[in-house]
């Protein structure tokens, strides 16, 4: 992918001076990722079909991989989850698939 990206110049500058992919890729992404998203993507875009200013609406117009790197830096300084955490996390998150919150 990041060659495709490489070879179409699909990088835009970000202001943490680094880069981020076209606003078409990330757009597809999270549409993917999220279908319900897709039918308000169709408002914003008719509002305004600039998809970089929609990416910088949706807050989105950052380097991945520093916000990556910045986010596991700020995990590691965290105290670690203890064990019962982690079974009440992973109920809510059944409870989340099933529907029932």
């Amino acid at each position: 992918m990041i060659t495709l990206m490489d070879s179409r110049n699909w990088w835009h500058k970000t202001p943490n001076d680094g880069k981020r992919p076209c606003a078409d890729i990330i757009l597809g992404v999270i549409t993917a990722l999220e279908p319900k998203l897709s039918v308000w993507m169709l408002p914003f875009c008719q509002l305004n079909s600039d998809g970089n200013k929609l990416i910088e609406v949706l807050g989105l117009h950052f380097d991945p991989e520093k916000e990556l790197k910045k986010r596991a830096e700020e995990r590691a300084k965290l105290p670690p989850v203890v064990p019962s955490e982690i079974d009440e996390i992973e109920r809510i998150r059944q409870q989340l698939s099933k529907g029932e919150i």
